[in-house]
This record gives structure tokens, C-alpha cells and sequence, in this order.
């Protein structure tokens, strides 16, 4: 067996490495920076109109849709790596999960 020389960099970053722990960790999180985001908004509605509250809000928002975004990227996460598990047949529960395709590895010749 023989490889061909080929040198690739290891690539185990915060959002490659997921757990399913590490996912419900995270989802839970979120919830609860969108639920603290929330009432900062119904508190700034309750103020007078001014500048600084339209930029609160504004900001406020963008959080919220940021963080939206996030939780819809982990639940397709938690799909993809379920149904990978069924069709292999892996029932391993809590090991890490590599993302990406196998496209990156080295070639090994027989």
C-alpha cells in the first residue's frame, strides 16, 4: 500500500466537530439569547420613541434573525447526521461527527 506524498492539514474546527450533546448544548443557548433578545424588544417598546431605541431594535432584530439562522443550519445538522447514521447502519451515539465530503482525503494506491 502506498500513498502518494500527498500532505493535508487537519481541519477539526468548533463548527466542524459536532456532538450531539455539544448540538443540544448549543440549540439551548440559542433559545435562550432569542428569549432574552425578546424581552429587551418588548422593553424597548415600552420607552418613547427615539433614535437610540429604533437602532436597539434594529439591532435587536438582526440578533434574533442571526441566531434563527443558526438554529435551522443545527437542525439540518441533526438530520443529515441522523439519516447518515441510519443508512450505514452506525449506531454510535455521542462520537464526533466530520461534515464535508471524503473528496479531501489523501489517494491510497493497492
Amino acid at each position: 500500500m502506498a500513498i502518494d506524498g500527498a500532505k493535508f492539514k487537519a481541519v477539526n474546527s468548533r463548527d466542524r466537530n459536532v456532538t450531539r450533546a455539544k448540538m443540544a448544548r448549543r440549540m439551548a443557548q440559542i433559545e435562550a439569547s432569542v428569549g432574552r433578545y425578546l424581552q429587551q424588544l418588548d422593553s424597548a417598546d415600552r420607552q418613547e420613541p427615539s433614535l437610540a431605541r429604533t437602532t436597539k431594535t434594529a439591532r435587536l432584530a438582526d440578533k434574533i434573525a442571526i441566531l434563527k439562522q443558526e438554529m435551522r443550519r443545527l437542525k439540518a445538522l441533526e438530520v443529515e447526521r441522523r439519516w447518515s447514521r441510519e443508512s450505514t447502519g452506525d449506531r454510535s451515539c455521542d462520537g464526533p461527527w466530520p461534515s464535508g465530503s471524503l473528496s479531501s482525503s489523501p489517494i491510497v494506491t493497492v
